[in-house]
């Protein structure tokens, strides 16, 4: 949805992959340090429209939308099965 860049990295507010509608509700920001990025991604590819997976500390705020911290983020890869 939308890329943000700050002094500590990048904040992205998205909607997750099983999220429906455009809502605020629905939203969810990470807050992703410069260093963070993996698997290839660039801060070049952080823009709307690319699926990415991320790894977070498992903790969220309780604002809404709710902010994640997030430890690796990296491009998305489907599952094969």
């Amino acid at each position: 949805q939308e890329v943000a860049e700050n002094e500590d990295g990048y904040s992205i507010t998205l909607l997750p992959f099983e999220a429906e509608g455009d809502s605020f509700e629905n939203m969810v920001i990470l807050q992703v340090p410069a260093d963070a990025l993996e698997g290839g991604l660039t801060a070049a590819d952080l823009v709307k429209g690319t699926e990415v997976s991320a790894v977070s500390k498992g903790i969220a705020t309780m604002s809404l939308p709710p902010q994640v911290p997030v430890l690796a983020l990296m491009p998305y890869q489907a599952s094969v099965e």
